[in-house]
């Protein structure tokens, strides 16, 4: 399935492993893995964690350790759409159900009821965001390109 390129692309990227779990491996784009063996400069082992982490499903994370380096496949919004998405979709919901509940009540004033509903509805924006989240990792999930014995070793 093919996206438009106003949306998103998708990126192929020098990651760094952060954590290794049962299940898969978190990683964290880098693409100062290109240097020889040694400091890699991923601030993975500076205080607090690397910004931006992606998991991703492996079958056998034991072959992974943190710190190593490995190539990455993963799909990136496109800032504008995803500004769009993450503040105008609550905001969306909470303007449609305040106008829609005002255009039906009786009162005038603003009551309890219209605020708590316009507030319910703002969370249910945050619901749609994350549901879209999900959607969108699940028919692009983070992959690893190359064989990460390569890396272990240095040789690229």
């Amino acid at each position: 399935m093919e996206i438009p390129a106003f949306i998103g692309t998708v990126k192929l990227n020098n990651a760094v492993i952060s954590k290794v779990k049962e299940n898969g491996i978190y990683v964290s784009p880098n693409i100062s893995c290109d240097k020889p063996t040694g400091c890699h400069g991923c601030s993975l082992c500076t205080p607090g964690k690397p910004n931006l982490r992606f998991f991703c499903s492996v079958p056998e994370p034991s072959d992974y350790a943190e710190g190593q380096c490995v190539r990455i496949k993963y799909f990136s919004f496109n800032e504008a759409v995803a500004a769009v998405v993450v503040f105008g979709v609550p905001v969306f919901c909470a303007v449609v159900t305040y106008i829609i509940l005002s255009v039906f009540s009786n009162t005038r004033t603003e009551t309890s009821g219209l605020v708590l509903s316009t507030a319910f509805a703002v969370v249910i924006g945050f619901i749609f965001v994350y549901l879209i989240d999900r959607i969108i990792r699940y028919f692009y999930p983070v992959t690893i390109e190359k064989d990460s014995s390569q890396w272990k070793s240095g040789s690229i």
